[in-house]
């Protein structure tokens, strides 16, 4: 039992969530009007906001770099490599960090002149021009950035062939091409370009902004990053209003970059290639002095060859010299580095990077110092000697070169200790020189140093060849895989996002206003409205009547307003037919103008085309409205007959044209006491009579929200209709309404909703929109 329960209880809900999903729908259809206007306006301001928005365009490049892990080189470098002429590794973190930088970006905008835009005034906006399209050229000079606090604004106008209009400050002032036209903020030259002179008569805006407001602005704009983690490709991406400029500086920045990475590995190639020329001159003059010496050794003392002994003394000993010669050398090399070092006036160069002692930490500590000299050079180039970065370049420079220091002497000393070994291993052999002649023995002591001068001589000759060919080695970092490329859809505004939004904001904005509608309404519109306080029955539903006549029934029988009273008669019999004799049906409201009176009528109309005699009693005795409907005089009534000027009813009674089964007692003079009327005996005696003559008796009683008239005449009723009208009786009436029901004050209550609009979705699954299934079946033509 308990399961066929919920069974139940989930099909009424899944009935009762279809139709509110009916109503609600058939609610949102009622009102396709409203979801049609604001889609064409949501749509058509969309459409103005394409139209007029400024398009923002991606423009990609692509590159690739040198990569020590990855590859990546120019083909045809591995000799070079392999040679060890390349200097330092690169890596494609690295090169991301530098085509980030600011110095890049900063050479580049100032290369193009990035920081004076362009405008030309369309019908509605202003236009970005690219600068290449434009007739002028302007260069600007000399430019005092300290002195633009905010943007410049300037309005250029074409004369003729010679001369231009410049609107400056307010200023307006005529110029001739190619002229210097000096302003606050720096000079400015216009060129005039012939083959784009069929636009200069036009004007056009020209904005100066700072040039590191434009540097910010791009470096922002653009993006940087690894194609993955596998190659050494780099993408980067651009976005811009005007996509010509934007592909102009990333081909600008790829070119600029590459040339700052040549300049700074030629820096370090040109640096060594001159320290190696100081030594050489040092060197040559040594050599060129022992040579002369052993010249004259061998004239002075006619010596033309060594002896046997000397010659196997010099062979067996030549490995030692050699190996003691490499060590005099390097110690020499060092002690030249470190007398370069110990140069004030070489602390803001390069070390030379071509020397480099075979010692890995020193080969590393080398070109961590040249980094950082070349970064503080191009930081220089920008700003002065006090800024912070440039500081904190220079302590790290400094520490760098007391390392490299330390580092010389620790070298140096290990080197000393290998040359004290080798001398030691060389003493064998000086004492069997000691036994060589004398002039052989002085002989062979200056051609060993020869042999040290020589290898000395030799060796850098041979580094300056080296460095020599690395610079001539020295291409481009990076290179050009894709160069810059405008995607041919703009990214921003993307047009099936807008109208897309723009449809949903057509749907959402009546939707919402239809609920907020539904929420501040408090008058009844739907069934639930009524039941949700209220537990009174429903006994009928009245729609709008289309005709001008009160009298619906009589006058269009087949019309669904008449089918709705058959319906309500059907009802009343249905819940009367215990009642023998006559039927008192009163029917009231909360206020007026809700249609009791017409619902009355109407009602006392059906119930006597039934077959039935019918008394409709016109009680709302301050307010009369029923023989006004029905065009009947209405000087003596109810009224007479409750204040005793007649006791015979049928004389009060007056039938109502085409209807002989229908009665109207009419109201009579208004009187002044109501309500005391009401409570006397008379009115006892009325209805006593009207029971005993008719079948039906219909009272239209005075609101029952106003005055007490109805409470006062209930006691007679048998049933009452309570009248509601859709859309303009109050909810909050309901609450009263229920109190009375609860209360039993009004005997049998019932509702009737009146007034029922077509299409308004009010309750059940075919609505308050009286489309009852009737449809042309009701008013067929026979």
């Amino acid at each position: 039992m308990d399961t066929l329960q919920i069974n139940n209880s989930t099909r009424k809900q899944k009935v009762d969530d279809d139709i509110n999903l009916q109503k609600t729908l058939g609610h949102a259809l009622h009102f396709w009007w409203l979801f049609l206007i604001f889609l064409v306006i949501a749509v058509f301001f969309a459409f103005l906001y394409l139209r007029y928005s400024t398009a923002q365009y991606r423009v990609a490049a692509k590159i690739l770099v040198k990569d020590s892990k990855k590859g990546g080189g120019a083909p045809g470098m591995a000799m070079f490599e392999e040679l060890g002429l390349l200097g330092g590794e690169n890596s494609v973190d690295n090169e991301v960090e530098l085509l980030k930088s600011r110095t890049l970006m900063e050479n580049t905008v100032n290369a193009l002149q990035l920081n004076a835009r362009y405008y030309v005034q369309g019908n509605v906006k202003q236009s970005e021009a690219f600068v290449k399209r434009l007739p002028f050229a302007l260069r600007i000079t000399d430019l005092k950035e300290d002195s633009i606090q905010k943007p410049i604004d300037l309005l250029f106008s074409g004369l003729n062939n010679n001369e231009f209009k410049l609107v400056y400050n307010k200023i307006e002032r005529k110029h001739n091409y190619q002229d210097t036209i000096a302003c606050s903020f720096g000079n400015l030259c216009f060129s005039k370009l012939p083959e784009k002179s069929s636009g200069i008569l036009e004007e056009y805006h020209i904005v100066i902004n700072r040039p590191d407001n434009t540097v910010a602005e791009f470096q922002q704009k653009l993006s940087i990053a690894p194609t993955s983690k596998t190659v050494s490709t780099i993408d980067l991406t651009l976005e811009d209003a005007v996509p010509e400029r934007a592909e102009l500086l990333l081909n600008t920045l790829i070119s600029i970059y590459n040339q700052m990475n040549t300049e700074d590995k030629n820096k370090v190639a040109d640096s060594t290639i001159k320290f190696i020329d100081n030594r050489l001159v040092f060197v040559t003059r040594e050599l060129g002095d022992v040579e002369q010496n052993i010249q004259q050794f061998k004239q002075r003392n006619q010596l033309t060859d060594l002896s046997v002994q000397g010659k196997l003394l010099l062979e067996n000993s030549s490995d030692y010299f050699k190996d003691l010669s490499k060590i005099e050398v390097q110690i020499s090399i060092i002690q030249s580095l470190q007398k370069y070092l110990e140069n004030e006036q070489n602390t803001s160069r390069t070390i030379p990077a071509g020397l480099v002692i075979e010692d890995p930490t020193f080969a590393s500590l080398i070109e961590k110092y040249n980094t950082l000299q070349l970064e503080k050079d191009r930081q220089l180039q920008t700003t002065t000697e006090t800024n912070p970065v440039v500081q904190r370049l220079v302590v790290g420079i400094a520490n760098l070169r007391a390392d490299i220091v330390a580092n010389l002497g620790t070298v140096k000393r290990s080197m000393e200790i290998s040359r004290a070994q080798l001398k030691n291993r060389t003493n064998s052999f000086e004492s069997e020189i000691q036994q060589v002649p004398r002039k052989e023995r002085a002989f062979l002591e200056i051609s060993r140093q020869q042999a040290i001068k020589q290898e000395l001589y030799l060796y850098l000759l041979k580094k300056r060849e080296e460095t020599a060919v690395t610079k001539a080695a020295n291409l481009n970092n990076a290179r050009i895989v894709d160069s810059a490329k405008t995607q041919p859809v703009p990214f921003s505004p993307k047009r099936q996002m807008i109208y897309l939004a723009a449809l949903l904001v057509g749907l959402v904005v009546p939707t919402c206003l239809l609920y907020g509608r539904s929420l501040l309404n408090n008058k009844i519109e739907t069934k639930k409205d009524i039941t949700a306080v209220s537990s009174i029955p429903i006994l009928g539903e009245i729609g709008r009547s289309p005709y001008a006549n009160a009298l619906v029934v009589k006058d269009n029988p087949r019309d669904p307003v008449a089918e709705q009273f058959r319906l309500l008669r059907t009802n009343l019999d249905y819940i009367l037919h215990a009642k023998s004799g006559g039927r008192v049906i009163m029917v009231t409201s909360s206020v007026s103008g809700e249609g009791k009176s017409f619902l009355s009528l109407n009602l006392a109309a059906m119930l006597s085309l039934g077959g039935k005699k019918v008394a409709l009693l016109e009680f709302d005795l301050r307010k009369p409205k029923l023989s006004k409907y029905l065009g009947l005089e209405d000087s003596f009534g109810l009224s007479s007959y409750l204040i005793k000027r007649t006791n015979d009813i049928n004389t009060l009674a007056q039938i109502i044209p085409g209807m002989e089964s229908l009665y109207l007692l009419g109201s009579g003079a208004i009187p002044p006491n109501p309500a005391e009327l009401i409570t006397g005996t008379q009115t006892v005696e009325l209805f006593k009579q009207l029971k005993e003559n008719f079948d039906h008796i219909v009272v239209d009683v005075p609101p029952v929200g106003v005055v007490a008239d109805a409470l006062l005449l209930a006691v007679y009723a048998d049933i009452c209709l309570y009248v509601v009208r859709q859309n303009y009786t109050f909810k909050n009436v309901l609450e009263f309404v229920d109190e009375l029901y609860q209360q039993k004050k009004l005997p049998n209550l019932g509702i009737i909703v009146n007034d029922i609009k077509k299409q308004k979705g009010y309750g059940y699954g075919y609505g308050y929109g009286y489309g009852y299934g009737y449809g042309s079946y009701g008013q067929e033509k026979s």
